[in-house]
């Protein structure tokens, strides 16, 4: 059997995306069996063997060791619609059905808006505001601290002040993104009996991320090389990001595996992650650092 791994973005409420490319991969032959973070993983197959929908499950959660109650009734209904579930990502469920003519899972559009509301709301909504809410505290104590002390604006000053306004406002119009495809696809079942395209959010959201990656590139390579400086601090913070999602991958199987309940795996998974992301970046960063491939920070 040969697997094939393929990088899979979008966003968590652009079922049709999802769907859409899995049966462009269906038509090619690449049946899919496994869907993670980053790669997919599919098998090669007959052609146009299947076709692929995808429904919600606010309950559902990676953390867990068993699926719902939710899921469990769902399976039983979709397979006496011949519809299989071939794997779960976070609160999506993916199902496969060899009949070209088999009718959707979900027929109900208003039905089916208030579940993805109610998944996103845990799934990027909560932790979106989080990361507001902490990001704005931070800028609130930049300022306050900056006229507090009466300091001279300086070029750190001025980076510190700025990353936040950017990373604020990116997080910002995710949210903004999300809320007005929602209740476009509210306006959308009262007049056309469907949820609204996503691709106009799917269209903000890369041209946020591009922006955004650019601005790291600019801060931490153009302006850090015209002013003299390293970027070292890039290079730490891309290890940290890599690690973290390492770790967190490994550690969230293992409590899995272990048993434990949902609410203590998914706490002892982020703390954990972030502690050994911090450790393990900051031990091979000392050792660039000490082979001279890097200047300390």
């Amino acid at each position: 059997m040969i697997k094939k791994k393929f990088i899979m973005s979008f966003l968590p409420y652009d079922y049709e995306g999802i769907e859409k490319v899995l049966s462009e991969k269906s038509s090619q032959g690449w049946q899919l069996v496994k869907a993670g973070e980053l790669y997919w993983t599919f098998v090669q197959g007959e052609r146009d063997e299947y076709q692929y929908n995808v429904t919600y499950v606010p309950s559902a959660s990676e953390y867990r060791v068993d699926d719902t109650e939710h899921q469990m009734v769902l399976d039983d209904l979709c397979a006496n619609a011949g519809w299989e579930r071939v794997c779960s990502y976070r609160k999506i469920q993916i199902y496969k059905n060899q009949d070209p003519l088999a009718v959707p899972i979900d027929t109900d559009e208003e039905q089916k808006l208030r579940m993805i509301h109610m998944a996103v709301k845990k799934w990027l909504l909560l932790p979106a505001w989080i990361l507001i809410l902490f990001f704005a505290l931070l800028l609130v104590s930049v300022i306050y601290m900056f006229f507090k002390r009466n300091d001279t604006m300086t070029l750190e000053f001025g980076k510190i002040f700025l990353c936040l306004i950017v990373f604020l406002v990116s997080k910002g119009i995710d949210v903004l993104n999300y809320y007005l495809w929602y209740f476009k696809s509210k306006k959308s079942i009262a007049t056309a009996g469907k949820c609204y395209s996503a691709k106009g959010a799917d269209l903000v959201q890369s041209i946020n991320m591009i922006l955004v990656f650019v601005f790291v590139i600019w801060d931490s390579l153009f302006l850090e090389l015209k002013t003299g400086q390293d970027f070292s601090e890039m290079v730490f913070l891309i290890i940290a990001i890599v690690f973290y999602q390492l770790h967190a991958a490994w550690i969230k199987k293992l409590g899995r595996y272990i048993g434990w309940p949902t609410m203590v795996n998914r706490v002892f998974t982020i703390f954990l992650s972030l502690v050994l992301s911090i450790y393990s970046s900051a031990l091979i960063w000392g050792v660039l650092v000490a082979r001279g491939f890097l200047p300390g920070l």
